[in-house]
């Protein structure tokens, strides 16, 4: 009861709902005139609607200049008085408490000891005078004007849309504000997000869609919400199934849905909700795009109705924006709605497209995200329906025609990021997968013809293209001719290697080289067409070079040392020193947390030590004898222990639990295994300690290693997973 009588002042809704009866009144005036004047007759014939509607007109406005213009000084005067008393009285009552507290000049005792407590009692009176005015006005801020300006501000900030966010940000203050009223300590750890989320749960078709809509913009502004929604599958199975909603106008709210699945597919499993495979391949469906075509210009907009005192906020939201300065939302317009299109495109869709083919880029995100779980690719690949529609552009003999507009180049990357997912899938699975792309003779055409027209077919499909083709190529049971092998791999170098073409960015030649790398792991390739391309390569781990080049680089020799006969004379008077000099030019690595900005860069170094480190020891192990491995040290001035101390020196600055630093100490530990063969680096390591050095990084590393032990499963941590660190001591000892 205090709250309410603190705040119940002005009678709560009064005023509005005064104007309200007035509104209501008016309009059940012109009703009853209408239908009185559609009974009259004029010479036994109705009259004409013109003739009624311009009486209507006539009548309203004798209505308004005998009833409303008379009153009008009333009013005016009536809510001036309402005004002052609502926004003027507690502004003066805290002045004059304020005024009074200061000032405390409430006369003298006159040596009544009665009065002996009317100082201390009017302190007291004031200062509650002064709490009740503040929190008076911190009430006030929550209403016209206040409560506009907040929700004015807010709608920028958020770069919401008007046709909407003004409404969804009033629900979200008018129902924040309810519950406090009803229990303070409910709005607690109350966010927007939260408030999104609790509208999915709600039964009402516009409660949905708003929640569906508000977390879908806060996922593409960058935000997860995983937190919020993965707990609850029952909220993830009702996105699922609103998916699968046929109805036209409910597009939007399939759209908003398709951006919340694909921000939670990489945490979900098929298996967990029925009828998930069957919602989610209505989004790639023919259908789905028609509706779209014939129901663009129908679309529904689903907002409630304003009544009352949000419809005053909504008055007030309106005059605020003429009067607002517009900087704040010039800068964000400056981006653009083209910038927001983005980002969404780069979080929730990962393509250029929109308009009909948003449902279908959101289908193919979603599956691709699912297929980062094997379990998913086997249910992705045993329903009979989804496999051929996702492989629909891959076999179409239209594909390349078509790829020169971007709306469909944007399906077929789609549709290539997913083939990808799925043919990488191991077991069974992925190979039947493989088997069926390389059988269709359209399917291989068209990926071939993709790497060839590099100026029309996109340079993202070049990337897809050879990701697949290269998967093909690795299995053995594809039986993928020799000649598209040796073309692959001379398009991956050609690309790879260019130095001259600006057009080629950076992604395209990373791709190029990373799958090059995969390739030459398959021995059966043959190694000529890489080995004319040897010296070029070598040129490539130059510290002039790009470093993500110079590790592909390394990673592509390595390959190549392992599978290929070289001339050892020209990998001892070449390549060697080119490495030497990478490993002895790595500088010690700045103290943790000097410079949190260069963080990419440093991984990016370490990287490229492990991958210079592990290509000598391909090189000692395959290539060229101890000699000639202590000839390139002296000549790289690492002589006389020199080569040791960098050794220590690397594995003392990676004793840290990470993967990568794991694989170096690693490294570091079987080349100085291998140079102990030789008797005087025997001394030099026990000199320095090497060992007691590798003693203490397995101590730090031993709970990592045994991890990296049980999931040594793919490729790169099986290379970690052996030796043990157990065993490269004992070798050294």
């Amino acid at each position: 009861m205090v709250p309410r009588r603190i705040f119940n002042d002005l009678g709560d809704q009064l005023v509005t709902k005064f104007f309200n009866l007035l509104i209501a009144f008016n309009r059940r005036a012109v009703s009853v005139a209408r239908e009185w004047l559609a009974f009259q007759t004029i010479d036994g014939k109705p009259i004409p609607r013109k003739k009624i509607g311009n009486w209507l007109r006539i009548l309203i406005v004798i209505y308004v200049v005998v009833v409303y213009i008379p009153l009008l000084p009333l009013l005016a005067g009536c809510y001036i008085v309402v005004f002052l008393y609502g926004y003027g009285g507690p502004i003066v009552c805290i002045g004059l408490a304020l005024w009074r507290i200061v000032q405390r000049d409430y006369g003298s005792n006159d040596g009544d000891d009665t009065k002996a407590n009317l100082t201390p009692a009017l302190d007291l009176f004031y200062c509650l005078i002064l709490c009740q005015g503040v929190l008076y006005m911190t009430w006030l801020w929550s209403h016209p004007p206040g409560g506009a300006f907040i929700i004015v501000t807010s709608r920028q900030d958020y770069n919401l849309p008007r046709k909407w966010g003004y409404i969804w940000l009033v629900d979200y203050l008018f129902d924040t504000r309810a519950k406090c009223w009803q229990d303070p300590a409910s709005i607690q750890g109350s966010t927007m997000s939260r408030y999104a989320v609790d509208l999915i749960d709600s039964e009402s078709w516009d409660d949905n869609l708003s929640g569906l809509r508000m977390l879908a913009t806060f996922i593409r502004q960058e935000a997860d919400v995983r937190s919020l929604l993965l707990p609850s599958r029952a909220r993830i199975q009702k996105l699922i199934n609103t998916l699968g909603w046929r109805a036209s106008a409910s597009r939007e709210m399939r759209e908003a849905a398709g951006c919340i699945v694909a921000h939670l597919a990489s945490d979900i499993h098929l298996a967990q909700f029925p009828g998930a495979i069957r919602c989610i391949s209505t989004l790639l469906q023919d259908e789905a795009t028609l509706t779209y075509w014939w129901n663009c210009d129908q679309k529904q907009d689903h907002t409630h109705l304003r009544t009352g005192s949000r419809s005053t906020m909504h008055t007030w939201i309106n005059i605020l924006e003429k009067i607002m300065p517009k900087a704040r939302e010039q800068e964000v317009n400056r981006q653009g709605d083209d910038d927001d299109d983005r980002q969404h495109k780069k979080h929730v869709v990962d393509v250029k497209g929109g308009g009909c083919n948003e449902l279908i880029l959101q289908g193919l995100t979603i599956l691709e995200r699912l297929a980062s779980d094997q379990h998913n690719c086997m249910d992705i690949c045993r329903n009979p329906s989804l496999l051929p529609r996702i492989m629909a552009p891959l076999c179409s003999n239209t594909l390349i025609q078509g790829a020169k507009t971007s709306a469909w180049a944007d399906v077929v990357n789609g549709s290539f990021k997913v083939l990808y997912r799925l043919i990488r899938c191991p077991g069974w699975t992925g190979k039947c997968l493989r088997r069926d792309i390389a059988t269709s003779e359209q399917g291989i055409s068209n990926l071939e013809s993709i790497l060839d027209q590099s100026n029309e077919a996109g340079q993202e499909l070049q990337m897809r293209a050879m990701e697949i083709l290269t998967e093909l190529a690795l299995d053995s049971s594809t039986n993928l001719t020799m000649e598209t092998k040796e073309n692959l791999m001379k398009k991956q170098l050609e690309i790879f290697l260019d130095e001259e073409s600006a057009a080629i960015s950076k992604d395209l030649k990373a791709t190029a080289g990373r799958t090059l790398t995969f390739l030459i792991t398959n021995s059966k390739v043959n190694c000529s067409v890489v080995k004319d391309y040897f010296g070029h390569l070598t040129e490539l781990l130059d510290a002039k070079n790009n470093t993500t080049y110079r590790m592909i680089a390394a990673q592509v020799l390595e390959n190549i040392c392992a599978h290929c006969d070289l001339d050892k004379e020209c990998v001892k008077d070449t390549l060697l020193p080119q490495i030497l000099t990478g490993i002895q030019s790595n500088k010690r690595e700045p103290p943790e947390g000097a410079d949190d900005q260069g963080d990419d860069e440093k991984t990016e170094t370490k990287e490229l030590q492990e991958n210079f480190l592990s290509l000598t020891l391909v090189i000692y192990d395959n290539l060229i004898s101890i000699d000639d491995f202590d000839d390139a040290i002296q000549k790289n001035g690492l002589g006389n222990g020199e080569f040791v101390v960098k050794l220590k020196t690397i594995v003392e600055e990676n004793c840290k639990e990470t993967v990568i630093s794991l694989r170096i100490v690693k490294l570091c530990g079987q080349i100085a295994a291998t140079m102990m063969m030789r008797s005087q680096y025997t001394e030099h390591f026990k000199n320095q300690g090497f060992a007691e050095s590798l003693s203490k990084a397995k101590k730090i590393m031993s709970n990592l290693e045994s991890c990296v032990l049980f999931a040594g499963t793919e490729l790169r941590l099986k290379k970690i997973a052996t030796p043990l660190l157990s065993e490269i001591e004992k070798e050294l000892n």
